[in-house]
């Protein structure tokens, strides 16, 4: 399952600025990177993703590829002192509690992953940029399906467009 971000190729190649089209030249669609796209090009990552976007299973999966360590941050604030780190539930801690996080981790390459609707506002060293996670669209959801081998017609409408939501085996 490829799980997309909210930065397209566009946005990498304006580099901040958008570019002003001829009226009459029809748009492009726009082209998103996955989100172990955005990892490979930010090594500093905040993913944001709504409860169920598939952040955890995200994590973990991301964790044992690149053998960072993973950390579920709803067990405790207790961060391996070298290596890079997969930091899974950032909005699970409390905001009084960035600092000292932050602290630990020290430069370190690191991904952390929350829920947007708690950790947007919070702020963050500059250096550690900030996306999205996008949610499947139909055809994403129907190949996982076909690939999984399993039938379920409801988890193909718009309210499926949640990972996490995906009938698992």
């Amino acid at each position: 399952m490829t799980l997309r971000v909210n930065f397209t190729h566009e946005d990498k190649a304006a580099k901040g600025l958008r570019s002003f089209r001829e009226p009459q030249a029809a748009p492009e669609p726009p082209v998103y990177f996955t989100a172990r796209e955005a990892v490979a090009m930010f090594p500093r990552l905040l993913l944001l993703g709504e409860r169920g976007a598939g952040k955890t299973v995200f994590a973990k999966a991301l964790a044992a590829e690149t053998k960072a360590h993973y950390v579920d941050l709803a067990k405790g604030l207790n961060l391996p002192g070298m290596g890079a780190l997969v930091l899974d539930g950032l909005d699970r801690i409390d905001a009084a509690a960035l600092p000292k996080l932050l602290e630990e981790i020290g430069e370190r390459p690191v991904v952390l992953l929350g829920d947007g609707a708690v950790v947007k506002g919070w702020r963050l060293p500059s250096d550690i940029a900030v996306h999205s996670l996008m949610p499947l669209d139909a055809a994403e959801r129907a190949d996982f399906l076909a690939e999984a081998e399993i039938a379920s017609p409801a988890a193909l409408g718009d309210a499926a467009g949640n990972f996490a939501l995906l009938p698992w085996r």
